[in-house]
């Protein structure tokens, strides 16, 4: 029998070592908006139509979905403008969003519940000018007080000039916005925000469809948000049917009939459950009310589909990564160590020694030049020298993982183990998971306050002094520009004659 006391433990110290947050160089980075729209597509040449067959050239685009550029899209509940238990003037929450986005690499966040009115939304885009830009539809009776949803990109993923506003279908609960991800192509995402309430869900999602029948030319890509509604008994724990599934679910049934679209968390993991809901308090329900749908197209290549705690909510963070076969293939870039293993002694020391010898060899080789070849010189000496370190390095980040980061790691190991534990009762599972996730949501929140706490010192220090820092801080951040393909010089008869991948 599962006894959560024995296995959860307290959260550790805020003074956590930080890492270097190394920025992925395998993100879809899109230039200037051309003219014209094309339809995001696997092959990138024409308006997709979608195929409910498994394609023959599926098991190909699954093994390149790890090199190719991506575009992260997630989507988060955030509860409200403000709260109280943040260490932040006025409390409000954009500050960490922001944060948030930096260090997950989001391109696009969904954001629901966002409470902003035209005055907080103005602020919110002086403040955060050179780093996001926000689209919000507010409810029309109590913006501040309900609803709203936001569409919030980051400058650094996505090329925010040019951009049209988004559709505001039902006013603070329903956005669609166009953007361009990849050279001439656009993905149309729609966010949603469901009402609680059985009938007013029902309506919202025939709504929805009346809305694109009307207007076939806007039907979108992605779907995503907080739906307030499940689909199976799975989603919910306990598990129960949601409602009468002739009010609710079939209305989105039919939607999703109707756009072509799928749950691509729930048909990549089918018989996995997670839930991204959670009542506040000890024997409080879960469901799986935060979903990213998306056509068949983009499921074919998407990846690093994930559902992760998020200290700012009572909802976890969905997010997926979005790939485009058109986009060019994309390496990891160069291995970085954790900027705390400079201060590891025993690690500067095997530095030291290994430096000391490669030194010692590329002097002989300077006072004998007879003795230098194609495999015994100063450049092939160097190499195999940094392949000794960074041998070295993995071994001692392994080894001194901060304690946080490890805690963390066997509590999220933990927590998916207990939920999909059929042993343990439904109310077991209940007090176990929420104990484990408090747990989770605790050190998470203690490394993001660090962070920031470090963030403030390093700005007190060099915030004022001209220098790299003060520079990279009054810089608007873009896109880095990307070369989509090369032309071959010379080419076979049925050969593309673009190369997009140089390795």
């Amino acid at each position: 029998m599962w006894d959560p006391h024995n296995t959860v433990g307290e959260a550790v110290e805020s003074n956590l070592e930080l890492e270097q947050d190394v920025e992925s160089t395998a993100e879809l980075q899109p230039t200037a908006e051309p003219e014209g729209v094309r339809e995001l597509s696997p092959s990138g040449n024409a308006p997709e139509t979608i195929n409910n067959s498994m394609s023959g050239n599926r098991r190909i685009r699954r093994a390149l979905k790890s090199t190719k550029a991506a575009i992260k899209i997630a989507s988060l509940n955030i509860n409200g403008f403000s709260s109280a238990s943040l260490a932040v003037p006025g409390g409000s929450k954009w500050n960490h969003i922001k944060q948030i986005m930096y260090e997950k690499q989001i391109g696009v966040l969904l954001v629901q519940e966002a409470h902003l009115d035209d005055e907080q939304e103005a602020q919110l885009q002086k403040l955060f000018k050179q780093q996001l830009r926000i689209f919000k539809s507010a409810d029309p009776d109590n913006p501040r007080g309900c609803g709203g949803v936001a569409v919030v990109l980051n400058k650094q993923k996505i090329c925010t000039e040019g951009l049209n506003n988004p559709i505001e279908i039902v006013p603070g609960r329903a956005i669609l916005m166009q953007l361009q991800i990849h050279c001439g192509d656009y993905i149309r995402i729609l966010n949603v925000y469901a009402p609680n309430g059985t009938t007013q869900n029902k309506e919202f999602w025939k709504s929805l469809e009346a809305y694109f029948q009307d207007h076939p030319a806007h039907k979108p890509n992605i779907v995503a948000g907080d739906f307030n509604v499940v689909e199976d008994q799975i989603d919910h724990l306990p598990m129960r049917n949601d409602g009468d599934p002739e009010q609710t679910v079939k209305a989105l049934e039919d939607l999703k009939s109707y756009l072509n679209i799928c749950d691509g968390w729930r048909q990549t993991f089918s018989t996995q459950k997670e839930w991204t809901y959670r009542q506040q308090r000890a024997e409080g329900a879960k469901s799986h009310i935060d979903c990213i749908y998306v056509k068949d197209a983009i499921l074919e290549t998407a990846r690093s589909w994930k559902i992760e705690p998020c200290h700012l909510s009572d909802h976890k963070l969905v997010s997926v990564d979005v790939v485009n076969e058109n986009a060019p293939e994309i390496g990891k870039g160069h291995r970085t160590l954790p900027i705390h293993l400079l201060n590891d002694k025993l690690l500067i020391k095997h530095i030291n020694e290994k430096g000391c010898i490669l030194q010692t060899k590329i002097e002989k080789l300077t006072k004998y030049p007879q003795l230098r070849s194609t495999e015994n010189n100063a450049q092939t000496l160097f190499h195999k020298f940094k392949g000794e370190v960074m041998g070295i390095a993995k071994k001692r980040e392994r080894a001194i993982t901060p304690r946080a980061a490890e805690k963390l790691r066997k509590l999220e190991a933990l927590l998916m183990e207990i939920s999909n534990d059929n042993d343990c009762t439904e109310m077991e599972k209940i007090l176990a998971t929420n104990e484990l996730q408090t747990s989770i949501e605790k050190i998470q929140m203690s490394q993001h306050q660090a962070k920031r706490h470090r963030a403030a010192v390093t700005n007190r220090l060099y915030g004022e002094t001209i220098s790299r820092y003060w520079s990279q801080l009054n810089t608007v951040k873009t896109p880095r520009d990307l070369i989509y393909a090369l032309r071959k010089p010379e080419v076979q008869v049925g050969e593309d004659p673009h190369e997009k991948n140089s390795g």
